[in-house]
């Protein structure tokens, strides 16, 4: 081995081990705050010897801006580990802004690109180090640069900043799960030396039996005498290509797998966020079942469902501590994630132990929002995930339903379903069920109209032939009884507007589905078995066609659409959901921003959500735009050339066409004086874009819609 390859060699373990020392670091940062004192001296311990082996390490590659790093990480873990002091908050999240760049450092080093000392810039290392004894004697004040880190209230949205949940410098895997897709550049997955050997082998043994068979082909028509020993010979070959095939796709599934764990480290990260963003709320996050293996996708997917579940309960379910100890309740909370797989789905119940939901508020929110009234356990289940349904300002105690049309929206497109169960002053459960791989998923096969319709199993109740004299005719709609309740019956022709049966049967073909959105009988003309199916996507330009999953070929060569479940449920109550193309939606923001990467990122968002999207790349621009385009809000970063974002804000709040237009301010300037300029400027919130969250965004915008009345 030369002494290139020998550097090359060292340079990959150096990456697998970068990554292994950041994965502990940030697992003894994330737990310290629950540690008892013995316990934290020790996690003090293992963080020395981590960093130290990593500037070490570092230093073998000639890595000299992570050495550097490194190095100064190590200064401040030996001062305070020769005063026996702990670790104050402010330097855990500097710490942990530390191990962000440094994860980002293997992520560079893995792709072939240099690492600089700019990388830790800001990211708590360049900084230099506080005097312990600072640290120690007020632990309240030592925050980040400017108190950015001090809460704030979150309901107090109007004129007022935005907590965080987010730390600066997000890790990859939040980034991934706050909806990072295939749109949005190359996605990786990483194989060990010998599964690519064994993928590189069956491909191998493909391409050779491939040969075969064409030679075999050429003899037959060369030789047809001998057609029986070659028909043999081909069946033979065909069985071990079926085989090969078989073990490839095996494989290939299997190395899109990755483990649950990287989801539950996102929610550890996020969690601590919020303890930093709520003190008055104590919790301690449990997660069971990280070792199961899931589809890359399902990984991306969940992560935000979970992370919306995890602010919500915190945000809205966990009581402080002061109301805790007076009802009799533990002052720490609890909330549990577990998970485990069950035949080919995985089943995860998210349960805490806080207030519960208030049925009241969110009925007072329903009546504002003119939903129609419930009439059942399942309605009113249902009706919490309604999109723009906000208890915020309605009752002190605020219950659930923010943000639980956003982990709805996500679980549709993993082909999941979701139940919950509360009780006052005992908390919530969530429970998801899903697939274990969106590359396959089980489903029964129906018939409509002659065409060949798939259901996904996880959204099936039960099967059903009833006799015609058994539906009753209620207001023009359809019902019968399945099990001991009426249930709503359609037919699923009408649904898709697909031509009725020309005969009327005697007997009808029932599917009862049932999801979070509620339950529905289904009218079919026909079903067949239940298969496994490999899901293949409809692709970019029918991404709109929301009731649809995908397509799969069938045994016989037939092509079969995948339904979603919700969406048909979502259809027969009355929502936009069909075969047609999302109608472009009549709400506009409009987003204001130097940085061509920020701008995509939040018309993405925003337009996932249902927002059309006008641009602009600073104040001058929006001006313009603005005299001729009407929009319900305003995004804007502050640090822009010609016009920034205060002068903005002052431009529109002296204009009485937009004087009462809502102003959000998105930037990285952190201060208290800055947060003061722009909220005296007219901003009506004020987020600071290392805090920024995009489901908080999200919803204050829907806070400020429709817009209070400005004197």
């Amino acid at each position: 081995m030369n002494s290139d390859q020998l550097r090359n060699r060292l340079r990959h373990i150096f990456i697998g081990e970068l990554q292994e020392q950041v994965a502990r670091i940030r697992a003894e940062l994330l737990d310290y705050d629950q540690l008892d004192q013995p316990a934290r001296h020790e996690s003090l311990q293992i963080l020395f010897r981590a960093v130290h082996a990593l500037k070490g390490a570092a230093r073998a590659v000639d890595e000299r801006a992570i050495e550097r790093t490194c190095h100064r990480f190590e200064d401040e873990l030996a001062r305070l580990r020769a005063s026996r002091s702990e670790l104050p908050a402010a330097l855990i999240d500097d710490f942990l802004s530390v191990s962000d760049a440094l994860e980002h450092a293997a992520e560079l080093l893995a792709a072939g690109q240099p690492v600089h000392d700019d990388l830790f810039t800001g990211a708590g290392a360049a900084a230099p180090p506080a005097p312990p004894s600072a640290e120690a004697d007020a632990p309240e004040r030592a925050a980040t640069p400017d108190n950015a880190s001090q809460p704030r209230p979150v309901s107090a949205f109007h004129r007022a900043t935005v907590p965080s949940a987010m730390s600066e410098r997000p890790p990859s895997a939040v980034l991934r799960a706050l909806g990072a897709s295939a749109a949005d550049g190359p996605q990786h997955v990483r194989l060990s030396a010998p599964e690519i050997d064994r993928l590189v082998a069956l491909g191998g043994e493909l391409w050779s039996t491939h040969r075969r068979l064409e030679r075999l082909s050429t003899e037959l028509a060369d030789r047809p005498e001998r057609a029986r020993d070659i028909s043999t010979t081909l069946y033979e070959q065909s069985r071990r290509v079926s085989r090969l095939v078989e073990d490839l796709n095996e494989r290939l599934q299997a190395a899109r797998m990755q483990p649950l764990s990287l989801t539950y480290e996102v929610l550890a990260r996020v969690a601590h966020d919020l303890r930093r963003a709520f003190p008055q709320r104590d919790f301690v996050l449990h997660c069971r079942g990280g070792d199961l293996r899931l589809d890359r996708d399902i990984i991306e997917g969940l992560s935000t469902a979970l992370l919306q579940l995890l602010r919500n309960a915190v945000v809205h379910g966990i009581e402080p501590v002061e109301e805790r100890v007076a009802a009799g309740k533990p002052a720490r909370a609890a909330i549990h994630v577990e998970a485990h797989i069950q035949g080919d789905h995985l089943h995860i119940a998210f349960r805490d132990d806080g207030r519960g939901i208030d049925w009241e508020a969110v009925e007072a929110a329903a009546l504002k929002l003119q939903l129609p009234e419930v009439t059942n356990a399942d309605e009113r289940v249902a009706m919490l995930f309604t999109p723009g349904l906000s208890t915020t300002g309605v009752s002190s105690h605020s219950g659930r339903g923010v943000g639980l049309d956003i982990v709805q929206s996500h679980l549709n497109h993993l082909r999941a379903t979701i139940a919950l169960s509360t009780e006052p002053d005992a908390g919530t459960a969530f429970f998801l069920q899903m697939p274990v791989s969106l590359a396959t998923t089980e489903a029964l096969v129906v018939t409509a109209a002659g065409q060949d319709l798939a259901l996904p199993t996880t959204a099936i109740a039960s099967l059903d032939r009833i006799h015609c004299a058994d539906v009753e005719l209620h207001d023009g709609k359809l019902f019968t009884t399945l099990g001991d309740q009426r249930t709503r019956l359609v037919h699923l022709n009408s649904l898709l507007s697909l031509p009725d049966p020309s005969e009327t049967p005697t007997h009808l073909c029932v599917v009862e589905l049932r999801s979070s959105s509620g339950r529905l009988a289904l009218i079919v003309e026909d079903w067949h078995s239940v298969q496994t199916l490999v899901v293949k996507s409809l692709g970019r330009r029918l991404r709109g066609l929301k009731l649809l999953g995908g397509y799969a070929q069938l045994p016989h060569g037939e092509v079969a659409l995948l339904l979603q479940p919700t969406e048909l449920l979502a259809r027969v109550a009355g929502a936009p959901a069909s075969l047609q193309t999302s109608p472009a939606p009549t709400r506009a923001v409009l987003i204001v921003d130097d940085s061509v990467t920020t701008r995509t990122l939040y018309q993405r968002l925003l337009e996932d959500a249902g927002w059309r999207v006008l641009v602009a790349s600073d104040g001058k621009q929006a001006l313009e735009l603005l005299n001729s385009a009407r929009v319900e809000a305003v995004i804007s970063d502050v640090e822009m050339p010609r016009l920034d974002g205060f002068e903005l804000t002052r431009a529109l709040r002296h204009n009485p066409t937009t004087r009462q237009l809502p102003i959000i301010l998105v930037t990285a300037r952190a201060s208290d004086e800055d947060r003061a300029l722009g909220l005296e400027a007219g901003a009506d919130a004020y987020i600071v874009k290392n805090l920024l969250d995009p489901a908080l965004l999200l919803q204050t915008l829907s806070d400020f819609l429709p817009a209070a009345p400005r004197s």
